[in-house]
């Protein structure tokens, strides 16, 4: 069964945690950015009870969005459902975009490009794993420049 905290904030962080890997503490709230925020942990049905106690005593709210596997659909009914959410930003790697974009997901996106060369031969990418054609195309939005040197691009589903 889902826990939810509820208090007099309303802005959340929420971290995908499928396995209930992500060692959390009293910690997690002197980090600056969690100051006017609550965290909910997005996990699957086969986590211990100890690690759900664990959330539970530092008002962490957690979703069971899946049995084996995160279903993100159910994971953004849950989000609108239960706390009214109706925007994500989402800030996650190459894996995490991939599995969002494949499930139809991801309605705009925006891209900072700087002038780094760092040589190295895997550097991560904006989708990563992606072994199929997925089929989606974005119109440019909006594009500046960034200190004289960087770009900042911004794209709409077509």
């Amino acid at each position: 069964m889902d826990y939810i905290y509820k208090d007099d904030k309303n802005k959340w962080i929420v971290v995908i945690d499928p396995q209930g890997q992500i060692s959390f503490n009293q910690s997690v709230y002197q980090n600056p950015r969690l100051k006017d925020k609550n965290l909910i942990v997005i996990l699957t049905e086969n986590i211990s009870s100890q690690y759900l106690e664990t959330l539970k005593s530092l008002n962490i709210s957690y979703l069971f969005t899946g049995k084996d596997e995160i279903d993100l659909r159910l994971v953004l009914e849950k989000l609108y459902d239960l706390f009214s959410i109706k925007k994500l930003l989402l800030q996650g790697g190459g894996i995490t975009n991939t599995y969002f974009i494949k499930e139809d997901l991801i309605d705009e996106f925006s891209l900072v490009v700087s002038p780094v060369a760092s040589g190295e031969e895997k550097q991560p990418n904006i989708f990563e794993d992606c072994h199929e054609y997925i089929g989606q195309t974005f119109d440019l939005k909006q594009s500046y420049l960034l200190m004289k040197s960087g770009l900042y691009l911004k794209y709409v589903r077509k």
